[in-house]
This record gives structure tokens, C-alpha cells and sequence, in this order.
């Protein structure tokens, strides 16, 4: 699996983590569930405003930010 897949399972990981599912965040961050899904499957990108409501959502560090989202993707 590629490079921008692994983030994509991480950030996965991370709404299980903290006893969410892509319906809760996905409502939580006013968008549709088949979006984030999509998102999540790595058929689209994330922007900046999705990405810094779902950090809030999650209680991801800033530090951490890079680890779920911004990678370089070849």
C-alpha cells in the first residue's frame, strides 16, 4: 500500500482511537458521510478547513498534524 494510503489508515485508526466513526465525525465536522468516506479512501483531498475541523474533532496534537494529513505522496 502506498505511502499516502498509510495516513489515510492511520487517520482511520485515530477516529476509532477516540471512539468515533466516520458518522460522528463526518456530522461533527458538517459534512457528508459519503464525503469523508471518500475522502478517507483516498479518492479525494482533504482542504485546509475539513482537515482543521477534523484535528479538533480527533484531539490531534499539532505536532502531529503531518502524520494524518500533510505527506508527500509519490
Amino acid at each position: 500500500m502506498g505511502k499516502k494510503y498509510d495516513e489515510l489508515m492511520k487517520l482511520k485508526g485515530k477516529i476509532t482511537e477516540e471512539g468515533e466513526t466516520i458518522k460522528s465525525v463526518s456530522e461533527k465536522a458538517g459534512m457528508n458521510r459519503n464525503t469523508l468516506a471518500g475522502k478517507l479512501e483516498g479518492r479525494t483531498a482533504f482542504n485546509i478547513t475539513e482537515i482543521y475541523k477534523i484535528v479538533e474533532i480527533l484531539n490531534i496534537d499539532s505536532k502531529n498534524i503531518n502524520q494524518y494529513f500533510f505527506t508527500i505522496w509519490l
